[in-house]
């Protein structure tokens, strides 16, 4: 279960995005009894296929997990370091690899997609399932690692209290907040962990960067989110870095005879092409753009 790119305008600009959506799309229902809570847990747990972290209401038309609200410090009373741990090993780790932020963001993102804000990319598969992580648009996430370093020095502290998808919705928060030094962002936190990780899933669910952009509204409205979030949330190279091989037939080949795409601005597409990607070939053998480059099409 537990297993499991930067400048200062673009995060700056990503962070006010994130404030009002990273906590859409899944919430969580209180309840002050203790024991109508397990007993309540106990029965969703069987009705929904969710685990120990898991309470929730399944939409199974979207495959979201839907529970009642989130709350502020909602360890405040069982486990009062936990944020403090979680930033902290974060912080550190993003010091030393200025990438961890972008890896942080699109784990959170890749995640939500499919059940809902709940971990399930994290689980492993098994011989007779394959998990999320198997899927074509999770093969490249990263940061595994460091998510499992948080949580084992979480359950040193609080046996059994902090969920998973908790602590990959903080990542994402304090990792990008690390260069200003503060939280950019509040989380609100009570999330559970399912225990429901299906590849076919998130295959179908998360975006692919091959679709059409009729198909990406499609499939952003299906989850409640509009244009504006579609444009966001898919522009990782503003903390990140964008592989060529995703949008190098609109620059070389965009009808299949050598020709560039027509809507792409002509003198910033000459200049990018001249300078970016040829030093970027000449480099590193292949290309990427990131959060230093400043090309407008």
């Amino acid at each position: 279960m537990w297993i499991k790119e930067r400048s200062s305008r673009s995060t700056v600009a990503i962070t006010q995005y994130l404030k009002r959506r990273l906590d859409k799309w899944q919430t969580w229902d209180t309840k002050r009894d203790h024991g109508e809570r397990l007993e309540r847990m106990e029965r969703l747990e069987k009705e929904s296929g969710y685990g120990i972290y898991s309470e929730g209401r399944k939409e199974k038309k979207r495959g979201i997990c839907h529970g009642g609200e989130l709350r502020k410090n909602f360890y405040k009373d069982s486990c009062p370091q936990a944020e403090e741990i979680i930033m902290s090993i974060i912080w550190k780790r993003v010091a030393s690899n200025s990438t961890l932020p972008s890896k942080f963001l699109r784990m959170h993102f890749h995640d939500s997609f499919v059940r809902g804000c709940d971990a399930s990319v994290l689980l492993n598969s098994t011989p007779n399932n394959k998990a999320e992580k198997e899927a074509m648009p999770n093969l490249s996430l990263a940061g595994f690692d460091v998510i499992d370093k948080v949580k084992t020095q979480l359950e040193k502290t609080c046996p059994g209290t902090v969920s998973c998808a908790d602590i990959v919705a903080l990542a994402a928060r304090d990792s990008v907040s690390y260069q200003l030094q503060k939280p950019m962002w509040e989380v609100l936190t009570g999330r559970r962990d399912g225990k429901i990780s299906s590849q076919s899933e998130a295959l179908a669910n998360i975006p692919s960067s091959f679709w059409s952009f009729s198909i990406l509204k499609q499939n952003f409205s299906s989850k409640g989110l509009t244009v504006h979030d579609l444009v966001v949330l898919s522009g990782s190279p503003t903390i990140g870095v964008g592989h060529c091989n995703f949008f190098s037939n609109r620059l070389y080949n965009f009808t299949g005879k050598g020709d560039s795409d027509p809507s792409l601005n002509s003198t910033n597409l000459r200049s990018f092409v001249e300078n970016k990607m040829q030093k970027s070939l000449r480099q590193h053998n292949h290309c990427t753009i990131g959060a230093s480059d400043s090309f407008i099409f």
